[in-house]
């Protein structure tokens, strides 16, 4: 028997020399067991509400990003330090300068020695080592990378400070009245602090921002090939467990206990969930879960506009018909509380001065949802069908009636 086993073990041996590296580092396989303990954590809270959840964090919030909605919060307002979620501001700026043509994904970057001695989670960069920016963003959203967070605010910044300066002048035009920053990765550092509230209104933004889900969605990723190769793997296993995940960040320091900013979409629906102060392992992703799972419990995504469903109809000038009805172009949706009518106020802009010759599928107008005075989605206005210009009797015919009538 003990020879069977020897033999078992040098066969093993050869499989992690010969089988290729993603294989043996798929992330289910080696955190199966901590998948199956925080699964079963999360089914103790299935069929919770809100008053009845009980999170195991310091502070939470849930919000539904469309209307802006807050579906749950727990101690929301309550200083926290972010840890890595620091790192959203830092992509957030990133990718902005990129989207304003300020800098380019393949601007070559250029490692400095005090990026390269950044502790923690890292990617290794050796001083003078060169990446793409793109390279670097990944690095920092998929692997929580300190020194290739550092590398980029000093190419974006001009230096580590002015990158500071920048996100502390970000988060002010934010809102974020809670939030200081003192660095780009979130190293611990008692002035460097923010709440679950600000890093939601943080984490909305960061939807809007091109690329954003992009790179947080990212599982896994080779950021240095052979001979020193380095494959980097998400710290958002919400991405592996939780259907429907595709960002955002977590955060981890022994005073920030376990942080997580995580968005997901299921039948149309997407919520965003910030927990914050964990205390156990893994406890970010099953209080995240448990989150989730009440929103998606109590909310679903509502039809209010049917694509091609007719919205109003519009005045023609010079047209055979004097009228021409205006369908939705596409589809609108808004949450609402399951088993209640979504109630937004639907407003209708038509063009002024409408004139025939009009086109099937011609753009004459916007109907735009709101919820609480606030836009919260909209869809164009188009013509049903074709519309000629009137003929010379008809003008006639109008203008006799216009005046007799």
């Amino acid at each position: 028997m003990r020879g069977k086993k020897q033999w078992l073990l040098f066969i093993f041996c050869l499989l992690l020399v010969f089988l290729p590296l993603e294989g043996l580092l798929a992330e289910e396989a080696f955190h199966a067991a901590d998948r199956q303990a925080v699964m079963a954590e999360v089914e103790k809270s299935r069929g919770a509400t809100g008053e009845s959840l009980t999170l195991s964090v310091a502070g939470a919030i849930l919000a539904e990003p469309k209307t802006g909605a807050v579906l749950y919060e727990k101690n929301a307002d309550a200083k926290q330090y972010p840890a890595s979620m620091t790192k959203l501001m830092t992509m957030v700026i990133a990718l902005e300068e990129i989207q304003a043509g300020h800098f380019r994904y393949d601007d070559t970057v250029t490692t400095s020695e005090y990026a390269a001695s950044m502790g923690g989670s890292q990617a290794y960069l050796e001083p003078g080592e060169t990446h793409s920016l793109k390279e670097l963003l990944i690095a920092v959203a998929v692997g929580s990378a300190n020194d290739a967070s550092v590398a980029v605010a000093e190419w974006i910044g001009g230096s580590n400070e002015g990158f500071v300066a920048m996100m502390n002048e970000k988060a002010a035009a934010l809102g974020m009245a809670n939030t200081h920053y003192v660095n780009t990765h979130g190293l611990h550092d008692d002035n460097h602090y923010t709440t679950p509230r600000d890093m939601m209104i943080l984490s909305l933004y960061g939807l809007q921002v091109p690329g954003m889900l992009e790179f947080t969605s990212i599982k896994e990723y080779e950021f240095r090939p052979e001979p020193k190769q380095l494959l980097l793997y998400t710290t958002t296993k919400l991405l592996f467990w939780y259907e429907g995940t595709d960002g955002l960040k977590t955060g981890t320091t022994s005073q920030a206990g376990r942080n997580l900013a995580a968005t997901c979409e299921k039948d149309g629906l997407r919520l965003v969930s910030v927990v914050m102060g964990g205390g156990t392992k893994n406890s970010h992703f099953s209080e995240s879960m448990k989150l989730l799972n009440m929103g998606f419990n109590l909310y679903e995504n509502k039809t209010i506009v049917a694509k091609k469903e007719l919205v109003t109809l519009a005045y023609v000038n010079r047209g055979r018909e004097e009228t021409v009805n205006l369908l939705a172009a596409e589809e609108r949706s808004m949450p609402a509380p399951r088993g209640e009518a979504a109630k937004p106020a639907i407003e209708v802009v038509v063009d002024d001065g409408i004139f025939a010759p009009i086109a099937e599928g011609d753009v004459l107008g916007v109907a735009v949802l709101r919820a609480n005075d606030v836009e919260i989605d909209r869809t164009e206005l188009v013509a049903a069908n074709d519309v000629a210009k009137q003929t010379f009797f008809q003008m006639i015919g109008r203008f006799i009636r216009s005046v007799f009538v």
